[in-house]
């Protein structure tokens, strides 16, 4: 995972290769400890290869608004459906 954040309080991550549980919880870490100094996340996912269902069963509920991250989240690149709420 690359995380850069921007100007405009917005962090910026940049997932590769399998994204697994073990992913997940790294990628809910680094969302966790950056909510307070950003107000936005934006997740590219046109580098991963797989995503693992577990992983992202692990992920979704973390994501929902009114959950533990405080941040506005936006999903994007070829695998963005996956990381939707169903």
């Amino acid at each position: 995972m690359l995380t850069k954040r921007n100007k405009n309080r917005c962090l910026s991550i940049r997932l590769s290769g399998d994204f697994d549980g073990s992913s997940a919880c790294q990628l809910i870490n680094i969302l966790n400890r950056n909510s307070r100094k950003n107000s936005k996340a934006a997740i590219d996912t046109d580098e991963l290869k797989t995503i693992d269902t577990f992983g992202i069963d692990v992920l979704r509920p973390r994501l929902q608004q009114g959950h533990e991250i405080d941040l506005a989240i936006e999903v994007t690149g070829r695998f963005r459906d996956a990381f939707q709420a169903e």
